[in-house]
């Protein structure tokens, strides 16, 4: 079912005219839409996806870049919110760089190229269906979401399904706040085991990734900041607040 919803890890190399850079620049901008638009949490991480599968099936220039992640984010806004955006929403947030006509080819394009199926296992419905399930308390919730978020930016996390990446969040957030987690009490195993062989190389490999990415996000000169001033807020105990590149020495 993961792997049915993954897109391929190396599809920027068959894209002409982008690369990872911009990919990344596009998601945190559009993490700023989503935190402008107050969306709920499952559309951000539905709309990332819905990028990385078009780019994985069809080409785009850059000029195009943006006309795509503003008419994945409308998809899923449609699919996860009771209220969603409308279409002129999006045109004001690009400064009437695209028309509403523009949005609705760039959206029936993405509809008839992922034929309409929008029903990924995403990480953040693992994480926290996990959660809920261990009644984690607000500071594993928040920096789990945090860290989730910040692996949405990294081109290379594509490698990982996400029940692998959510199980790495996990022990990485418990490592963190000092406490041990008790594997069995989480729903992964099967998950793994059918995905991968070398279970331990890959959770080794994705968590050197989250931890280069943590870090990455707390340097001052670092350009890509959404989710950073996001998760400083207090509703999330702001969490992105924390020096923890103290925990990796």
């Amino acid at each position: 079912m993961e792997k049915k919803f993954m897109p391929d890890v190396d599809y920027i190399n068959y894209q002409p005219d982008i690369n990872k850079k911009m990919r990344s620049i596009l998601i945190d901008w559009l993490i700023d839409v989503h935190n402008k638009f107050k969306l709920v949490s499952k559309t951000l991480f539905l709309t990332v996806n819905i990028i990385d599968r078009f780019l994985t099936i069809k080409s785009i220039s850059r000029q195009k870049l943006q006309l795509l992640g503003i008419s994945a984010m409308l998809i899923a806004s449609k699919y996860e919110e009771i209220y969603a955006p409308e279409t002129r929403d999006f045109v004001y947030i690009t400064d009437s760089a695209y028309t509403k006509e523009d949005i609705f080819r760039m959206e029936n394009l993405i509809c008839e190229t992922l034929k309409y199926d929008f029903s990924s296992p995403s990480l953040l419905n693992i994480l926290v269906y996990n959660m809920k399930r261990n009644q984690e308390n607000k500071s594993t919730i928040c920096l789990s979401w945090y860290c989730a978020e910040i692996t949405l930016l990294e081109y290379y996390i594509l490698k990982y399904p996400p029940s692998l990446v959510a199980f790495v969040i996990i022990l990485f957030v418990k490592k963190i706040l000092n406490k041990y987690c008790k594997i069995k009490n989480y729903e992964f195993s099967f998950m793994l085991e059918k995905n991968f062989n070398d279970i331990d190389n890959n959770i080794e490999n994705c968590e050197n990734l989250i931890k280069a990415n943590i870090i990455l996000s707390q340097n001052e000169k670092h350009k890509l900041t959404a989710s950073k001033r996001k998760y400083c807020a207090k509703k999330y105990a702001e969490i992105s607040n924390a020096k923890y590149s103290i925990y990796f020495a």
